[in-house]
């Protein structure tokens, strides 16, 4: 007789474990492919909500708000899915999911949507592996920064993704913005003590009289704060990190506010930009009016390290009255805008564009003013090898006869063909100052003028 012979221990480990192999293998794809064919059925029904969306826009001229506006019978569930539509200001879009595919949003959006027209979008919950896998994986998604739905991340399914997810608030303060978001301030301390990254605040106040909205706030990451035209201090007394500040037409925008890392201020028509710190940034004056409202950029509280002030207001102290370091730069303009005592040093720079326009300041430390006008670089001091370049008649003077009335001490000289009668020669001069030419006051030069 023979005996039946069974399996091994042995024999029966090998397919356990071969058996445990292909589950491990098989169940995730059985899992993701299970996702996929589930979540494909969301897509037709927000297609056609999206056809009805665009035939309501051709006869009214806007989206409908709510799906019974619409000419399609079609429930708002349907086999575990649901829909909905947004009709905002810069998203119109229809979102549609399924409660056995959680955490995952289809959004088709709409042809005349202001950001991402015809665009279609997954949005997966950030901390759900399998819902973004979904998105990015199963159905082919490129990520974008921001989401229409919080703690959600966005995969651009068709388009280019070149649009604006941020959301807009109103009036709130001390918010913490990300990109793309903005607040708008209609009030008084509206959208004030905030942190905006990659993100705005506009002031828009349609009529009175607002103090402080947007300000004592936060920017970085190219983050802006827009003034208005009806208010005070908009945007001031703030913090800007690789951002801009822009000024309405109010009471002094962007006052005592700090710039770092390629920052830019631009004023307002009024005086904005005033008294403030500017670290390896740029500031431009458009101020119009008096000397109070025309101080734009400048002001004896402003500072510049590494950085520039352009004078583009019609007024002669746009950017004057600051102090300027560690090669910064101040351009006047034909109206002046540099003057005013302003100060020069560590090898800085002040270009005179205009009659006045570096007028009285005070030069050291191997700093210079280019007189490339009359009267642009007169009544200065001059020290620590700094120099006046007189490139025209008249431009190291502002007497009318021609003569020196700046001070130089033994370091520092005036360079040019044009200099007046008494400033001092360089070494690299060689005394050829043209010290006997001196200059009428109405662009005509020579010995005969000198007094």
């Amino acid at each position: 007789m023979h005996k039946n012979k069974g399996f091994t221990l042995i024999e029966l480990l090998v397919v356990i474990l071969v058996i445990a192999v292909l589950v491990a293998v098989a169940l995730p794809q059985y899992k993701h492919a299970v996702l996929k064919s589930r979540f494909s059925g969301v897509m037709p029904l927000a297609k056609a909500v999206a056809d009805a969306q665009e035939v309501y826009y051709l006869g009214s001229g806007e989206y409908a708000t709510t799906q019974d506006k619409l000419d399609i019978v079609f429930p708002t569930t349907v086999e575990r899915s649901s829909l909905s539509i947004s009709q905002e200001e810069k998203h119109n879009f229809v979102m549609a999911s399924r409660s056995d595919v959680p955490n995952v949003h289809y959004i088709r959006y709409q042809e005349h949507s202001q950001n991402f027209p015809r665009e279609i979008h997954c949005e997966a919950k950030a901390d759900d592996e399998q819902a973004n896998w979904l998105c990015e994986k199963g159905l082919n998604g490129e990520k974008i920064g921001g989401s229409i739905t919080d703690g959600y991340t966005t995969y651009v399914l068709e388009g280019t993704g070149n649009g604006n997810l941020g959301k807009t608030y109103y009036g709130t303060s001390n918010l913490v913005l990300g990109e793309g978001d903005v607040c708008i301030a209609t009030g008084a301390y509206n959208c004030y003590g905030g942190y905006y990254e990659n993100a705005s605040c506009s002031v828009e106040t349609p009529s009175g009289y607002a103090i402080y909205p947007c300000a004592h706030s936060t920017f970085t990451a190219e983050g802006l704060c827009k003034g208005g035209d009806h208010n005070k201090l908009d945007c001031s007394y703030s913090l800007f990190n690789n951002s801009t500040c822009k000024g309405g037409n109010g009471d002094n925008p962007c006052n005592n506010s700090i710039f770092e890392n390629n920052s830019v201020c631009e004023s307002g028509t009024r005086s904005g930009c005033t008294d403030a710190s500017f670290t390896n940034s740029t500031c431009y004056a458009k101020g119009t009016g008096g000397a109070s409202n025309g101080r734009s950029c400048g002001g004896t509280k402003s500072t510049y390290d590494n950085s520039t002030c352009y004078n583009q207001s019609n007024n002669m102290w746009g950017c004057g009255q600051a102090t300027y370091t560690n090669g910064s730069k101040c351009y006047s303009n034909e109206n002046g805008g540099c003057g005013g005592s302003s100060t020069f040093s560590g090898a800085s720079s002040c270009y005179g564009n205009g009659a006045n326009g570096c007028g009285s300041g005070i030069f050291d430390g191997g700093s210079n003013c280019y007189g490339d006008a009359a009267l642009s670089c007169g009544k200065a001091t001059f020290s620590n090898g700094s120099v006046c370049h007189a490139n025209v008649p008249g431009a190291c003077t502002q007497k009318e006869n021609g003569t020196n009335d700046s001070s130089y001490d033994s370091t520092s000289y005036c360079s040019g063909a044009y200099c007046p009668a008494g400033t001092p020669a360089g070494n690299a001069e060689q005394g050829g100052i043209y010290a006997g030419e001196c200059w009428d006051g109405h662009g005509n030069h020579g010995s005969q003028y000198c007094s």
